[in-house]
């Protein structure tokens, strides 16, 4: 169920129907929301990534944004002086400065995006540094950037030390021009590698372009917590930003390991109503949080009684109630069971230029096609006349050979006619 649907007690909330029948009923699987306890709450280590890949300018606050007029813009692009494309799924334009010059002086607004990333990371780094790391701090990265699959180490923070933290994107590198998340995971899961457990957070917008290859890391890492190669933990991506692909952060989150392991999970930042939100599926189900609670459905009947609420619950009721209530001690937290269409996760639609921008480019490109094909012709033309050329300049110098050989010709019988009679011998 969507973070944002699930009240505030609770973690996480799966809802199970089956096929509508007279003896179908709806299962819920849930989790009580709460930071880890005791024990489990020890050998902890952290880490933060943000992603840098080019889709994330915005919220890094590094774009730059007017309403322009178009015919304006496409002229701007028929000089040469505006370049639009994209890249990493993200239109991206490129303006000279001088035309951007021009831009203000009309007075267009242009304003610059908020920085929606910077309180972001300050307040997970101080509460995962401050609540949960046995050292008191948290590991710190960008991610996603140059090709897409270089990170940028920037350091441990304490809870202090983040609220001096300028996240403006990496220093070292260009914002990623593909979007690679497996080398922060093995970033982390190396350099934690003795770690007795790890929760690794991945602050992206969704964008992910070697999610194949994730998964059949996560599997493997699955294989060796079952098996005891590895510790436990806990991978969870956070979705930033109004647009985000929800689609691939399911997918994850969904990722049947074949295992009783569980790695990944998502939360959209908008929807969380609190950090220890990330705990929701980081729970300890043999945990007792209540002496004694019980559930009712929306017709207000007990459907389970629990001697000893865990953390971690199931439970089954009529296929077509609306809603539960947890009963703790005379306390009722009641939560809506009901999803629609609009909850469902679909892929996002792929972003694309202006239609005018397009049309420019495709002018553009038109043009570029017209002028090679007239290089051509002239290219043709021009050796049709030296062909012609060759043959009449050949021609011409056969026929001055033919007029030469002529010539000598008859200079060779003028000297033959011309030449005097020896005279006879006397006889004696």
């Amino acid at each position: 169920m969507p973070s944002n649907l699930v009240e505030p007690e609770f973690g996480e909330i799966n809802i199970f129907r089956e096929p509508i029948s007279e003896s179908s009923q709806c299962r819920i699987a849930l989790t009580i929301a709460m930071e880890p306890q005791g024990k489990f709450a020890e050998g902890w280590r952290t880490g933060l990534a943000l992603d840098a890949s080019a889709s994330m300018k915005r919220a890094y606050g590094r774009k730059v944004e007017a309403r322009v007029d178009p015919h304006l813009l496409t002229d701007y692009i028929k000089q040469g002086r505006l370049k639009s494309y994209m890249e990493d799924g993200e239109p991206i334009r490129k303006i000279e400065r001088e035309a951007f010059a021009e831009i203000c002086d009309r007075g267009y607004a242009v304003n610059f995006t908020e920085n929606i990333l910077q309180p972001l990371v300050q307040d997970f780094t101080k509460y995962l540094a401050e609540n949960l790391d046995t050292t008191g701090k948290t590991t710190l990265i960008y991610w996603g950037c140059g090709k897409g699959e270089e990170i940028q180490v920037l350091g441990e923070f304490d809870a202090l030390g983040c609220q001096q933290l300028l996240i403006s994107g990496p220093a070292t590198f260009e914002l990623g021009k593909t979007t690679k998340l497996l080398p922060a995971i093995a970033y982390f899961i190396n350099k934690h590698n003795l770690t007795q457990q790890g929760i690794y957070i991945f602050l992206t917008d969704g964008r992910i372009d070697d999610l194949e290859q994730v998964k059949i890391f996560t599997k493997e890492l699955a294989l060796e917590i079952a098996v005891g190669k590895r510790n436990f933990l806990k991978l969870v991506l956070i979705g930033i930003g109004n647009d985000v692909d929800r689609y691939q952060l399911q997918e994850l989150d969904d990722l049947d390991s074949g295992l009783d392991i569980d790695i990944w999970d998502y939360k959209i930042a908008s929807e969380m109503t609190n950090l220890a939100q990330i705990f929701a599926e980081v729970v300890n189900e043999n945990q007792i949080i209540a002496e004694q609670a019980s559930i009712y459905d929306d017709a207000g009947n007990c459907v389970k009684f629990f001697n000893g609420l865990p953390a971690k619950l199931e439970f089954t009721m009529r296929h077509d109630s609306q809603w539960f209530e947890l009963d703790i001690l005379g306390k009722r937290i009641r939560q809506s069971v009901v999803t629609t269409d609009t909850n469902l996760t679909a892929p996002l639609p792929k972003k694309k230029l202006f239609d005018f921008e397009i049309n420019a480019l495709n002018a553009e490109q038109n043009q570029h096609i017209l002028d090679v094909q007239d290089q051509q012709v002239e290219d043709v033309s021009s050796n049709k006349w030296k062909f012609w050329a060759g043959i009449l300049v050949g021609a011409a110098f056969v026929g001055t050979l033919v007029a030469f050989a002529i010539l000598m010709q008859r200079s060779d019988s003028f000297k033959q006619q011309n030449q005097p009679v020896n005279k006879a011998s006397k006889i004696r």
